[in-house]
């Protein structure tokens, strides 16, 4: 005896995404290692799937540039 299904339906409920990660400390770097990583990274090129990682990377980077050169 086999079993025999024509139509089977499986639900699976979405998987919510992983909560941000919240750092207490923070580091230390100089104006020139900033513009030395956004340099790094104009000049890189990257695969599809690490295309919005590096989007907000740069973007962090470029904002604690903005601050420290005030």
């Amino acid at each position: 005896m086999a079993f025999n299904a024509n139509n089977v339906n499986i639900i699976s409920a979405p998987k919510q995404p992983d909560p941000p990660v919240v750092v207490t400390h923070s580091i230390d770097i100089s104006k020139q290692e900033v513009e030395f990583l956004l340099t790094l990274i104009k000049n890189s090129t990257f695969s599809g799937n690490m295309i919005e990682l590096v989007y907000d990377l740069a973007y962090k980077l470029q904002e604690y540039h903005s601050k420290i050169n005030q």
